[in-house]
C-alpha cells in the first residue's frame, strides 16, 4: 500500500451529504501521532474528498490551534473569523467533507461546537473520541501538567481524582461523552484505544478506514511522536518550578520552555544520575491494587451507553482497560528539596535560565 487511496475512494458526490467530523482527543491518546499523519496525507484525503486544513496559528502540524483560541474564530467580528469562512467556502465549492483535529475540542462547550458547525456550513456533525485506560493515562497527563507549570506532586493530584473517580473527567470519560449523546446535531463515534492495541490495529489507519471511509492510506510519521520524559527530569523540573515562583499551584510553561532549551542529553542523564543516586531516599511509590471497582463501574457504563457508536466491535465480556497491578513512582519535594547535590544543581539551572 502507499499512502495514497486506493481508486475506490471517491471524492463526496453531490447527491451524498457533506460530513463534518471533529477529532476531539482526549490528550495522550495518540493524538499527535493521529494530527501528524493527517497532516502529512492531506493531499491524499484531498482526492478521496476530505479537507484536512491548514490552520495558520500552527501551519506546521496537524494540531488544529483554534480550540485554544475559540473567540477569535467563532465571534462574527473575531480576528480569525475569515479562517473559518475560508474553510466553508472551499469545502463548499469542492463539495468536500471537512475534518478537525485537536485535543481540546473535548473541553469545549457544546454551544461553541453548534457554533463552528453552523459556520462551516453543516446541520449535524461528527465528533471522533479516543477512550484509553485511565490509569495508564494518568502518570502521562500529569507529567503534561507539570511541563506547563503545574506543581501539585504526582500523590496529591493522584489522591484528588480518585477521591471520586465517576466525577473526574480523567477517569471517567462519559463526564465528556454524554453532553454529545444528548445533542440531536452530533453523532459520536468512540475509539477504543486499549483494544485496538491488543488486537494490533493502527489507531491511524482505523480511524480513517472505518470512520473516515477512506481506504489505503498508511503512516508516514511512525513510532512515539510524542516521547514521554523521565520521571526523575519531570520532578526536577517540578522542583525547579517550586522554587522559582515560591510553591505557587499553576504558573504556566515558561520556565519549562527555558528548562528545554538548555536540557542536553548530558544534562538529563547528570539530573537523572542524581535524583537516582543522592535523591533514592526521596523516590516512594503508589501501589494500585488490580480489579478496581470504579474501572469496573465505568467500563460497563461505556459498553451500556455507547453500544452504537464504538467504531470498532466491543464485545460484551470483552475487557477494555486492565486490571493488572500498578506501581506509581514519584518524589516527595520536601525531601527532595533537602538533597544538597539536587538543590545545588536546581540553583545553578535556574541561575542559567535567569541570567
Amino acid at each position: 500500500m502507499t499512502n495514497d487511496p486506493l481508486n475506490n475512494n471517491t471524492p463526496t458526490k453531490a447527491s451524498e451529504k457533506r460530513r463534518l467530523v471533529i477529532h476531539a482527543g482526549p490528550h495522550k491518546t495518540a493524538t499527535t501521532y493521529i494530527q501528524e499523519n493527517l497532516f502529512a496525507a492531506r493531499d491524499a484525503l484531498a482526492r478521496a474528498g476530505w479537507l484536512y486544513p491548514v490552520d495558520p496559528i500552527d501551519n506546521r502540524t496537524g494540531q488544529h490551534g483554534l480550540t485554544l483560541h475559540a473567540e477569535e474564530y467563532l465571534l462574527e467580528d473575531g480576528a480569525r473569523r475569515q479562517i473559518l469562512e475560508d474553510w466553508a467556502r472551499s469545502a463548499r465549492e469542492g463539495n468536500q467533507n471537512i475534518l478537525l483535529s485537536a485535543e481540546s475540542f473535548c473541553r469545549w462547550e457544546a454551544k461553541n461546537l453548534d457554533w463552528l458547525a453552523d459556520i462551516l456550513g453543516f446541520d449535524d456533525y461528527e465528533i471522533i473520541y479516543v477512550i484509553r485506560d485511565a490509569l495508564d493515562l494518568f502518570p502521562s497527563l500529569w507529567g503534561e501538567e507539570v511541563k506547563h507549570g503545574r506543581t501539585a506532586g504526582f500523590a496529591d493530584r493522584f489522591a484528588r481524582i480518585c477521591l471520586q473517580p465517576l466525577q473526574s473527567r480523567i477517569l471517567n470519560p462519559m463526564l465528556d461523552v454524554k453532553p454529545w449523546l444528548k445533542n440531536d446535531r452530533v453523532r459520536v463515534h468512540a475509539v477504543p484505544f486499549d483494544l485496538l492495541k491488543t488486537r494490533g490495529a493502527d489507531i491511524y489507519c482505523h480511524i480513517t478506514e472505518s470512520i473516515l471511509h477512506v481506504h489505503g492510506l498508511t503512516p508516514t510519521a511512525k513510532g512515539v511522536i510524542n516521547p514521554k520524559i523521565a520521571l526523575e527530569v519531570t520532578e526536577f523540573l517540578r522542583l525547579i518550578t517550586l522554587m522559582h515562583h515560591d510553591g505557587q499551584s499553576h504558573c504556566g510553561p515558561e520556565l519549562r520552555i527555558k528548562f528545554t532549551e538548555i536540557l542536553t542529553p548530558e544534562l538529563s542523564d547528570q539530573i537523572k544520575t542524581e535524583m537516582l543516586g543522592d535523591a533514592r531516599h526521596a523516590r516512594r511509590n503508589i501501589p494500585v491494587r488490580a480489579n478496581q471497582g470504579f474501572q469496573k463501574t465505568i467500563e460497563a457504563n461505556l459498553k451500556r451507553q455507547l453500544t452504537d457508536a464504538w467504531s470498532a466491535e466491543v464485545g460484551p465480556d470483552e475487557p477494555m482497560f486492565s486490571y493488572e497491578r500498578r506501581v506509581f513512582p514519584y518524589y516527595n519535594e520536601f525531601i527532595l528539596s533537602t538533597v544538597e547535590p539536587v538543590r545545588l544543581m536546581a540553583e545553578g539551572i535556574l541561575q542559567q535560565i535567569n541570567g
